[in-house]
């Protein structure tokens, strides 16, 4: 429970910042970071398996 609290507050306090920059490299580090965290959450909540997977995709993304 205490994770998904973490995620949501970090969620709603980094909401206000994309809407105030629309600046294209902190909105990309933004969805970074957000991706981590989701991540993680997925790593804790579910399965390594669909972490693996994640990691995947994220990395078919960033090449």
């Amino acid at each position: 429970m205490r994770l998904y609290f973490d995620i949501t507050l970090f969620v709603k306090q980094m909401i206000p910042m994309t809407w105030l920059s629309h600046n294209k490299e902190t909105i990309k580090l933004l969805k970074k970071r957000l991706l981590c965290i989701y991540a993680v959450a997925v790593k804790v909540i579910f399965s390594p398996f669909a972490y693996l997977i994640f990691l995947y995709l994220n990395g078919n993304n960033s090449a």
